[in-house]
């Protein structure tokens, strides 16, 4: 099987149970269509693609590997090592072809003139149960309300609120949407997006609170997309409580894209106390982000000097200490000051 030279050295890490199953499949006329980093895969891990499912093991869990049924637009069936850091994925399903529906029959045509009928009165000449019936599948607030739910490929897929839905709402419309979005509250990013959109200062008031407010995942997920609403202080507090606290998937990542764009001294502070102090993936990305701020790197996840990140995974504290020291020779900072907490 070629192995991609940029992935030799993730295929080596990947747990032989997988990598067998992978060199079976090719075997057996399956293909390996796409190598990654990134979702499900954390960044200490990698993924790789099969373009079709699995030939040669039935598709269920054994006590070596994982195996979920999952079905969604980017891939079909996973399997994992017991850490989750390593995936095998079957290619999507394709969407099965719409049936051709007949073309309508043309109307007969008319030979008398009809008086136009006269407008009816709200659910006049209706059975009480048609009049209370829904609104009609293109109904804007019908279609913004049924945007509500959420699952795991909404939430996977980053889909949120349907935001077409709500700009062509009419004004009682929309109103009646606003008083539904205020009592609901701020859960996450998708209420942030649709109360900016509707904009009005009861809407831009509630994120104002949560932007300030103590529950500092969902702060993030309004300063992220309105950090105009509050001044640079609080605006830094967020970002270093963030850095402190959150973890992927809760909020760290709109922490560290407001580090990007948003790093006075305190959050470098809290960058650097995080690379060596803080445990799980953030350190890795901490480490990254610092490198692109001192010009060391061209993107905030430079993958050339991923190697490198990937030590700052380590939860041996040694390790660690050597990291961190290398990472303040490059970027010219002291360490001595971070080290003293250790």
């Amino acid at each position: 099987m070629q192995i991609p030279k940029e992935f030799e050295s993730d295929w080596a890490k990947f747990p032989a149970v997988l990598r067998e199953l992978v060199e079976a499949e090719v075997a057996a006329g399956n293909a390996v269509i796409e190598f990654g980093h990134g979702f499900p895969a954390p960044p200490v891990g990698a993924y790789i693609k099969l373009a079709g499912p699995l030939r040669t093991r039935p598709r269920a869990s054994t006590p070596e590997i994982a195996f979920y049924e999952r079905n969604m637009p980017s891939y079909n069936g996973e399997l994992h090592d017991e850490r989750r850091h390593y995936f095998v994925l079957e290619a999507p399903v394709p969407e099965p072809p719409e049936p051709e529906r007949p073309a309508p029959r043309a109307a007969a045509p008319s030979f008398h003139r009809e008086a136009a009928p006269r407008p009816a009165a709200p659910g006049e000449g209706l059975h009480p149960a048609a009049a209370s019936a829904p609104a009609p599948q293109g109904d804007p607030l019908q279609c913004f309300q049924a945007s509500l739910s959420m699952d795991f490929e909404k939430w996977k897929e980053g889909i949120g609120h349907d935001q077409d839905a709500l700009r062509a709402a009419n004004p009682r419309e929309r109103a009646q949407i606003e008083a539904l979005l205020l009592a609901r509250g701020i859960s996450d990013w998708r209420e942030v997006e649709s109360l900016l959109e509707l904009g009005t200062e009861p809407a831009l008031e509630l994120l104002r609170r949560t932007a300030r407010g103590e529950n500092v995942e969902l702060a993030l997920a309004v300063l992220r997309r309105a950090h105009h609403l509050v001044d640079e202080a609080t605006r830094t507090r967020q970002i270093v409580k963030g850095i402190e606290e959150l973890v992927f998937f809760g909020g760290l990542s709109d922490a560290l894209a407001e580090a990007e764009e948003h790093h006075p001294p305190a959050v470098i502070d809290a960058l650097l106390r995080g690379a060596l102090h803080r445990r799980g993936e953030g350190p890795v990305h901490f480490a990254a982000l610092l490198f692109y701020l001192h010009g060391l790197a061209d993107s905030a996840f430079d993958w050339q000097q991923r190697p490198f990140y990937l030590r700052f995974a380590s939860d041996d504290h040694a390790e660690r200490r050597l990291c961190f020291r290398e990472l303040c020779a490059r970027i010219g900072v002291d360490p001595a000051p971070y080290e003293v907490a250790s």
